[in-house]
């Protein structure tokens, strides 16, 4: 009730919660891959940032779900990690 009106109550959409559980496990995904690619060749967090020339905050924030890349700059990471693209991306 607002201002003592009767409002409905409204369902959230099955599809767009599905949509946005898919969104939130893909970008788990690509997180935890640039983490264990960096991890298993050995380069430190300053290292791949030095490499992509971005900020070593951003590179933690990312492998740690806090922030979402842009496509440029992830494109920018997984270069820098000498990983193929296909290899890198979700199918």
């Amino acid at each position: 009730m607002v201002f003592g009106i009767d409002t409905p109550t409204l369902s959230p959409n099955p599809i767009i919660v599905c949509s946005v559980v898919m969104a939130n496990e893909v970008l788990l995904q690509i997180s935890s891959k640039l983490k264990d690619y960096r991890k298993s060749k050995g380069i430190t967090i300053q290292q791949l940032a030095d490499r992509a020339q971005v900020s070593k905050g951003l590179i933690s924030q990312i492998e740690n779900n806090r922030t979402i890349p842009s496509l440029l700059v992830l494109i920018n990471l997984i270069r820098s990690l000498g990983v193929d693209l296909n290899d890198f991306l979700p199918t």
